[in-house]
């Protein structure tokens, strides 16, 4: 009792005097002190949830170093440039360095110089670090977007598989911390197994953001610019991302949002770094308020205020979707998101799914995938059709049961509706046919 009294002690100085934070949020201190007691864990917790404080501050008190595992080299630089600033020691390996620079930095992690180290997956097993790997004292690994390692998550990526080598061939295991935003049983089953982790701290923090306003628009392709024109109108001054499926839609609609006078930036992975970077910024800093972007744009990124997510297509699944609409409304407040949702988009997305190419699967492993992904696409479909609670059917996706309908929603909104129009319409006996066709228009003409 007294050691963990004393746990909690320094974690709660470390998040004061270092992150400024006076409290921690939901499960934050749980993950921590389990970490600290040297427990794996899993945890998966959606966007705006303090992820990053859960391996940030056990790396800061743990002896040794914290490998922390990230795909994108935008995210690794963004938590090294903030901790920094924190005035916590941290480094960063990518292809962006010299070989020289990258040399002095591993030499630097043996002699324990830095208390982070953020690598991509694919430099884990190259000799070098390979070498270097055997000299320093590894505290913890951090596997972040831990998804990526299962076959069955929606953004499998090869190389956090092979990481698995790396992990064999350490002298000494360390702790290990995986955290992703979404993943379903089958993809969580797959990080526990390939990973390997013993007697690990689970934590499924619930899905159900109720600040949240959720709503899907069938609308045709051809009357989808229209349409967001109209919506526009009405969030001229809100922080707003507006996704699509191509980088060309992305330009198009920056382009006609531009013309129109809004103070709009846009992101996609054709354009280069720098001008990547500079839209973020903007994006982030408040000098641009409206955000056209691929799905490429999100990933890390820490705008608490953002009032309205658009989906000007249909995501593939629904795990991209809610990890999407979920840099909405981090700071608790009411926030809207809307899908269009066409037979366009059912097309677009069938064509990706089955254009999409990996060498370094098998043919078998590749048909695997492919039909996952159309799996995955009729459960989205299913959403954007069904017309029960939408927070009720994605919850229920990620084995989350809501007892009743959430009240917040576009389908809870239109019963509601119906429910005072039938209401009024059988109260009033005496009202003619005209009267009743009126009450309907005004009553639904926002729809």
């Amino acid at each position: 009792m007294k050691r963990e009294a004393e746990l909690e002690r320094k974690i709660r100085e470390v998040l004061k005097k270092v992150f400024g934070y006076e409290k921690f949020r939901e499960n934050q201190k749980e993950i921590i002190l389990n970490i600290l007691k040297r427990r794996d864990v899993l945890a998966v917790m959606p966007t705006g949830f303090g992820k990053s404080l859960c391996f940030q501050i056990p790396a800061i008190l743990g002896n040794g170093v914290t490998l922390v595992i990230s795909p994108l080299i935008s995210l690794m630089q963004d938590q090294v440039s903030v901790l920094r600033k924190k005035g916590v020691s941290a480094q960063q390996l990518n292809s962006s360095l010299t070989k020289g620079a990258c040399g002095k930095i591993l030499n630097d992690a043996i002699n324990l110089k830095f208390k982070m180290l953020y690598v991509a997956p694919e430099r884990l097993l190259t000799p070098s670090f390979l070498n270097a790997a055997k000299k320093f004292k590894i505290f913890m690994v951090v596997v972040d977007e831990a998804h990526c390692i299962s076959k069955w998550g929606e953004d499998f990526r090869p190389s956090y598989v092979k990481m698995t080598k790396f992990f064999n061939l350490l002298q000494k295991r360390p702790i290990f911390a995986c955290f992703t935003a979404t993943a379903t049983k089958s993809v969580r089953k797959d990080i526990v197994n390939l990973i390997g982790l013993n007697n690990y701290y689970s934590v499924i923090t619930g899905f159900n953001r109720k600040n949240l306003f959720l709503d899907v628009i069938a609308v045709k392709e051809s009357n989808k610019i229209f349409k967001l024109i109209k919506i526009m109108k009405k969030l001229k001054d809100e922080n707003v991302i507006i996704y699509c499926a191509t980088r060309l839609k992305v330009e198009n609609i920056f382009e006609i949002l531009k013309e129109k006078g809004y103070s709009v930036a846009k992101y996609h992975a054709g354009l280069k770094l720098i001008q990547r970077k500079r839209s973020q910024n903007y994006f982030l800093k408040g000098e641009k308020n409206i955000l056209v972007a691929t799905n490429a744009f999100g990933m890390g990124v820490d705008k608490k205020d953002i009032r309205f997510i658009i989906h000007f297509n249909m995501p593939m699944n629904l795990e991209n979707y809610y990890q999407e609409v979920g840099r909405a409304g981090r700071d608790g407040k009411p926030s809207k998101c809307l899908m269009f949702y066409s037979d366009y988009d059912v097309r677009l997305s069938s064509f990706f799914i089955e254009s999409a190419k990996n060498s370094s699967l098998s043919l078998k492993e590749l048909e695997a995938i492919k039909q996952r992904n159309y799996n995955n696409l009729k459960e989205i479909i299913r959403y954007c059709e069904t017309k029960v609670c939408f927070k009720r059917f994605i919850l229920k996706y990620f084995d989350e049961d809501l007892k009743k309908d959430c009240n917040n929603c576009g389908n809870c909104k239109r019963k509601n509706k119906f429910k005072i129009f039938s209401k009024i319409k059988n109260s009033i006996k005496k009202i003619n046919k005209r009267a009743i066709i009126i009450l309907k228009k005004k009553l639904f003409k926002t729809n």
